[in-house]
């Protein structure tokens, strides 16, 4: 038998390709994934922080659902877009509800 052998003749093109098609496929995933774990029906509703309120202390007051509370953080931060859980006394924040 007789073998072809595959010969990338532009790297850099290759390369593009490559990072392009994973691109597309990191778009198509964090589209994809929330529409089907249902995250597309959540609205929000508003808090104001209270002092010595936090977010875990939050996120049990409004777990509805009975999900994780870890999650719960995670999706607040997410719709609040917070880059650390610090909140402050006054502050509002989006509480995702199903």
């Amino acid at each position: 038998m007789h073998s072809k052998k595959i010969v990338i003749l532009n790297p850099a093109r290759f390369i593009l390709f490559v990072v392009t098609c994973l691109c597309v496929l990191s778009l198509m995933t964090s589209i994809v994934l929330p529409l089907a774990s249902g995250q597309s029906k959540t609205s929000l509703i508003r808090v104001e922080i209270r002092s010595g309120d936090t977010l875990w202390s939050i996120a049990q007051t409004y777990n509805e659902t009975g999900k994780d509370v870890r999650r719960l953080v995670h999706e607040i931060m997410q719709a609040n877009q917070l880059d650390s859980p610090i909140i402050h006394a006054g502050q509002t924040l989006k509480i995702p509800q199903m």
